[in-house]
Protein backbone atom coordinates (compact mmCIF):
# COMPACT_ATOMS: atom_id res chain seq x y z
CA UNK A 1 0.00 0.00 0.00
CA UNK A 2 1.52 3.30 -1.09
CA UNK A 3 -1.02 5.19 1.01
CA UNK A 4 0.35 3.43 4.12
CA UNK A 5 3.63 5.31 3.62
CA UNK A 6 1.90 8.70 3.75
CA UNK A 7 -0.20 7.54 6.72
CA UNK A 8 2.98 6.55 8.58
CA UNK A 9 4.60 9.92 7.82
CA UNK A 10 1.55 11.85 9.01
CA UNK A 11 1.33 9.80 12.22
CA UNK A 12 5.03 10.39 12.98
CA UNK A 13 4.63 14.12 12.36
CA UNK A 14 1.74 14.32 14.83
CA UNK A 15 3.23 11.98 17.43
CA UNK A 16 6.78 13.35 17.48
CA UNK A 17 6.18 16.96 16.34
CA UNK A 18 8.35 16.46 13.26
CA UNK A 19 8.45 18.29 9.95
CA UNK A 20 7.45 16.55 6.75
CA UNK A 21 10.47 14.74 5.24
CA UNK A 22 12.46 16.65 2.64
CA UNK A 23 12.42 13.51 0.45
CA UNK A 24 10.56 10.21 0.34
CA UNK A 25 12.06 7.46 -1.84
CA UNK A 26 9.97 4.48 -2.89
CA UNK A 27 11.46 1.52 -4.77
CA UNK A 28 8.61 -0.53 -6.18
CA UNK A 29 7.45 -3.02 -8.77
CA UNK A 30 4.23 -1.06 -8.85
CA UNK A 31 1.90 -3.18 -6.77
CA UNK A 32 0.12 -0.75 -4.51
CA UNK A 33 -2.68 1.77 -4.37
CA UNK A 34 -3.23 5.46 -5.05
CA UNK A 35 -1.49 7.90 -2.74
CA UNK A 36 -1.99 11.63 -2.34
CA UNK A 37 1.01 12.94 -0.39
CA UNK A 38 0.92 16.26 1.41
CA UNK A 39 4.05 17.29 -0.53
CA UNK A 40 4.09 15.24 -3.74
CA UNK A 41 7.13 17.05 -5.15
CA UNK A 42 9.20 15.48 -2.36
CA UNK A 43 8.34 11.94 -3.45
CA UNK A 44 10.71 10.00 -5.70
CA UNK A 45 9.51 6.79 -7.30
CA UNK A 46 12.10 4.28 -8.48
CA UNK A 47 10.38 1.69 -10.63
CA UNK A 48 11.89 -1.75 -11.15
CA UNK A 49 12.25 -3.12 -14.66
CA UNK A 50 9.24 -5.39 -14.31
CA UNK A 51 6.87 -2.85 -12.88
CA UNK A 52 3.11 -3.08 -13.13
CA UNK A 53 2.29 0.56 -12.75
CA UNK A 54 0.92 3.50 -14.63
CA UNK A 55 2.29 6.44 -12.59
CA UNK A 56 -0.57 8.71 -13.64
CA UNK A 57 -3.06 6.42 -11.92
CA UNK A 58 -1.20 6.06 -8.63
CA UNK A 59 0.39 9.38 -7.68
CA UNK A 60 0.30 13.10 -8.53
CA UNK A 61 2.21 14.49 -11.50
CA UNK A 62 4.41 16.55 -9.13
CA UNK A 63 6.12 13.34 -7.98
CA UNK A 64 9.40 12.42 -9.63
CA UNK A 65 9.36 9.03 -11.37
CA UNK A 66 12.42 7.12 -12.55
CA UNK A 67 12.84 3.74 -14.16
CA UNK A 68 15.77 1.85 -12.64
CA UNK A 69 16.52 0.21 -16.00
CA UNK A 70 17.65 3.65 -17.24
CA UNK A 71 20.50 3.55 -14.69
CA UNK A 72 21.85 0.03 -15.21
Amino acid sequence: SFAAIEDFIQNKIKKDSLDYPKAVFVITDGWGNRVIPQFPSRWYWLLTDKNNINPIEYFPKECKVYSLKDYE
